[in-house]
């Protein structure tokens, strides 16, 4: 591993506390034998740290959020995208994994790619014209599949013990609108995510219930959970996490590190959602929730490899995984659906029940098309009377110190909820919720001239809960869902 992600130097500038972000270190990259140089230096009586630091790692540059200020919205937007397509490729000895073909990064702290922020940008770019960027970035992951058997949380070193929400099916289904040949050559790609996905379902059995991503339910039912195979500091939080553990019970410290990073995985990093008390971080509990948004995109995963494979002539493969869709309907109807409150809960395992927490993960089975009518006119209920605010839907509807919880919304969860609407003729608010966002976006931008990484969707005049890390402005997948919504609006 990078000097910068373990080992002593690491340790000692990430507890020195050097620069206020943890993630900032590990994206240095070091000039030479550095760990030679810090053994011989690190006892002398005039060793400064941060000193040897500046003068033996090339330091990330500071995004700078335009080339030039711009006076509106949408030319913002539109310079932009030159500004956070980038080449991400910084050698050896980099935390940086190489990729082949240039990416839409986020921006602000978020230097590469990011797996579930690109489906939002490539719909963002899809609308943009911008459709050779879409195959350039969907041929990195097919890259990063080709190389590691999934595709990671972001193309860093340090991210491979875990992916991030599986959009690959959704990208694939995007291009298969603009190029179907294309979209169908990486076929076999899809499906060595799906294994990676579904790696330990065939160890699963009633002593051992769970393995990996697999949990086994009752009629021999196998739904999915976010996992992490490592259960240490995460090196890009690492002084939080120690944090974090120091707060926590024995007990909970037994799987602290992993379900923190399990977490990360979800992409919903960190909210009520996953923790027993929503006031404390310490009693996260990620990898025993079985998420409902997570199942949803594995049902349109398998949906869309048995279109693949039956276009391909394939009848027996088609069928298979016609199959497991089915069977993956029947769960997340059975397991998730809440027949009282008439909503989707994630559920609890240990506990065999469904969670308390109101979330917008609760609008998936929308979005790829599972629910019945009779289920979306609820749901649709519900977005409108628990969750629309002035600014758009609120993330959950518990008040928290996580980014993840009211009174922040996000440009995603946005698009996931008007998108599941429009699926079901919910017109009217899937048009109010995006006329909500975009004013919110403009009325922000006139004041700041910057299109930022969430909003506080309550009070406009308050910023959004910032988290473990500061507001970070860019930002692709904003960009993209306010472009995604002006044209909605048009029609």
């Amino acid at each position: 591993m990078p000097v910068q992600t373990e080992g002593a130097l690491f340790e000692a500038v990430q507890k020195a506390r050097l620069f206020s972000d943890s993630k900032y270190f590990v994206d240095a990259i070091p000039k030479g034998n550095v760990l030679t140089v810090y053994e011989d230096e690190k006892n002398k009586p005039d060793f400064d740290l941060k000193a040897f630091v500046l003068e033996h790692f090339e330091l990330p540059l500071q995004d700078e959020a335009s080339k030039e200020p711009q006076k509106n919205m949408d030319d913002h937007i539109a310079s932009m995208w030159d500004v956070l397509h980038r080449p991400l490729r910084d050698g050896k000895d980099s935390t940086l994994i190489d990729l082949p073909h240039s990416h839409i990064v986020p921006g602000g702290r978020f230097r590469e790619c990011y797996y579930w922020d690109s489906y939002f940008t490539c719909e963002g770019l899809i609308r943009a014209g911008k459709i050779d960027i879409v195959k350039e970035m969907i041929a990195n992951f097919a890259f990063l599949i080709d190389t590691y058997g999934f595709i990671p949380n972001g193309n860093r070193t340090y991210y491979l013990s875990r992916s991030q929400q599986p959009y690959f099916s959704h990208l694939l289904a995007l291009l298969q609108q603009h190029d179907q040949e294309l979209a169908l050559s990486y076929y076999p790609h899809l499906e060595k995510e799906y294994a990676y996905w579904m790696s330990g379902k065939t160890e699963l059995t009633s002593v051992k219930p769970r393995s990996n991503h697999c949990v086994l339910l009752d009629d021999d039912l196998v739904l999915n959970r976010y996992y992490d195979t490592e259960n240490t500091p995460r090196s890009e939080a690492y002084t939080e996490d120690l944090h974090t553990f120091e707060q926590a019970t024995d007990e909970q410290r037994k799987n602290l590190y992993r379900n923190l990073r399990a977490a990360c995985e979800s992409g919903w990093d960190f909210s009520s959602r996953w923790l027993k008390d929503h006031t404390n971080l310490s009693t996260i509990r990620t990898t025993d929730l079985i998420p409902v948004d997570l199942n949803c995109l594995l049902f349109h995963t398998e949906e869309l490899l048995a279109d693949f494979a039956k276009i391909k002539g394939d009848v027996d493969k088609s069928l298979s995984y016609d199959r497991a869709a089915a069977l993956r309907k029947r769960a997340i109807n059975r397991y998730f659906w809440h027949q009282d409150h008439q909503f989707y809960f994630d559920y609890d395992f240990p506990e065999k029940h469904q969670s308390d927490n109101w979330t917008l993960a609760g609008v998936f089975p929308l979005f790829v098309r599972l629910a019945t009518k009779e289920q979306s006119d609820k749901i649709a209920e519900y977005l409108a009377h628990r969750f629309l605010m002035g600014g758009g839907l609120l993330t959950t509807t518990q008040r928290s110190s996580q980014q993840w919880d009211a009174p922040n919304g996000w440009a995603p969860l946005q698009w996931i909820a008007v998108k599941g609407l429009l699926n079901y003729n919910h017109t009217d608010l899937a048009k109010e919720i995006a006329s909500h966002w975009l004013s919110l976006n403009r009325d922000v931008f006139s004041a700041t001239h910057k299109m930022l990484e969430k909003y506080n969707v309550i009070d406009a005049s308050h910023e959004a809960i910032s988290g473990e890390y500061a507001m970070q402005e860019g930002f692709g997948w904003t960009n993209a869902v306010a472009l995604c919504f002006e044209q909605l609006l048009e029609n």
